[in-house]
């Protein structure tokens, strides 16, 4: 498992490409735990998210800061589908994993997750605009 270190900085990009050639527009992340080191949460994330069977599920945080942030769900559905993991850190539940995506209108927003893989369930901790 890779956090971002206490070293990494934000900074602002026009585009970056991801892992599998999906342009994200925002921001990247440098130093020791960019957003490209979590290739195989990356790609297991995508996977579940375009998954025809996959069960989504927002937590009451998420759908109010969705509503604080005019964020839809079908946003944040898109950006799940191609989106770049850059955080993944311990939870009693699993692992929660930070994820930056494009919505349906191209902003960027964050999405925290857990992924029950085995389960077919995503379920949103919480969402913001970036």
């Amino acid at each position: 498992m890779i956090l971002l270190s206490e070293k990494a900085t934000i900074r602002r990009v026009v585009d970056i490409e991801s892992s599998s050639s999906h342009l994200i527009r925002g921001f990247a992340v440098a130093g020791s735990g960019d957003a490209m080191s979590h290739g195989d949460e990356t790609r297991r994330i995508r996977d579940l998210a375009c998954h025809p069977d996959v069960r989504v599920r927002f937590t009451g945080h998420a759908e109010a800061e969705m509503r604080k942030d005019a964020v839809l769900r079908s946003d944040v559905l898109t950006a799940l589908k191609r989106s770049a993991v850059v955080r993944v850190e311990p939870d009693l539940r699993g692992e929660k994993w930070n994820v930056w995506g494009n919505d349906n209108d191209g902003r960027m927003i964050e999405v925290v997750v857990v992924a029950y893989e085995n389960n077919l369930l995503i379920r949103i901790v919480t969402v913001w605009k970036m």
